[in-house]
């Protein structure tokens, strides 16, 4: 079955609003994972080494406390290399901020009547 002109413009004005709804996502979602600095991989590593040396010192003279603290720099050193620095944060935060017009009404609001808002608005022309 055909589709009329008034609905084919529709359906392709539909097309052009849910790409341009995938492309916001996909952006918002690729700034949130960033790789990991040279320094931060450099220090990160350091730490990680320094508590592996720690734990095999502990093991290896018996003295349990010595390896629990070993593993936990272990494990400290790689969180230090995965974690946002406070750069990225800080730059994430700066451009969800300037997107929202109104945080404190659009924090009440639920996720749908968001949603519902965020389509109003493209279809409006103001996003």
């Amino acid at each position: 079955m055909a589709l009329s002109e008034r609905e084919q413009r529709l359906l392709d004005e539909m097309e052009r609003n849910l790409y341009q709804s995938e492309a916001d996502v996909l952006d918002a979602s690729s700034g949130a994972r960033s790789a990991p600095s040279y320094r931060s991989t450099v220090i990160g590593v350091v730490i990680v080494a320094l508590g592996l040396a720690a734990t095999l010192g502990g093991v290896i003279s018996h003295l349990l406390f010595i390896g629990v603290l070993g593993f936990i720099a272990m494990l400290f050193g790689a969180l230090y290399i995965f974690s946002p620095k406070r750069d990225q944060r800080q730059s994430g935060n700066q451009t969800k901020a300037s997107r929202a017009k109104n945080s404190s009404t659009k924090s009440r609001q639920s996720f749908a009547d968001r949603m519902q808002d965020r389509w109003e608005e493209r279809g409006n022309g103001l996003r």
